[in-house]
């Protein structure tokens, strides 16, 4: 990344609080940490997920599909740089329907891949249902599914 061989695609595993004081801050607390810490007006430096990308890239059509046990997602993601791009697109899911208070986001897992120049490609992953949903047999139980901006909710059953 230094010598720029490289080009910068991760994202942070972790909140970086502002202040020391407004520890612990985590990025899937039920509340938002601007509303607990009243000293510090921002305490939050950069968010979970936050990364750099010096290729923009463009997603579109989110599909999300259960089968059986099994959720499968897929993102269309165009390249109109003129250079290759990595890619790491984080999944966050909002579990409603359960029994407990659902955390603003969960990590489920990331998208991952490589996009030629110009290209447009095709990422998907699998899930366990059980991973995707507070109560995966629930009639009353749906997840909104979040990747780069788009957004699908599905229904448990």
């Amino acid at each position: 990344v230094i010598t720029g061989r490289a080009r910068p695609t991760g994202r942070l595993p972790m909140t970086l609080p502002r202040h020391p004081g407004v520890v612990p801050v985590r990025h899937n607390d039920r509340q938002d940490a601007g509303g607990i810490y009243r000293d510090a007006p921002d305490p939050v430096l950069f968010p979970f997920g936050h990364g750099l990308r010096y290729d923009p890239v463009q997603v579109a059509e989110l599909s999300a599909d259960r089968s059986g046990d099994d959720v499968h997602l897929a993102i269309t993601v165009t390249n109109p740089a003129e250079v290759p791009a990595r890619v790491v697109l984080p999944v966050m899911l909002r579990r409603r329907g359960g029994d407990r208070l659902p955390r603003r986001q969960e990590l489920l897992g990331a998208l991952r891949g490589d996009v030629p120049a110009g290209a447009t490609v095709r990422l998907e992953m699998t899930a366990a249902a059980t991973a995707v949903f507070a109560h995966p047999l629930s009639r009353a139980c749906t997840t909104d599914i979040h990747v780069d901006g788009e957004l699908r909710t599905l229904r448990a059953i």
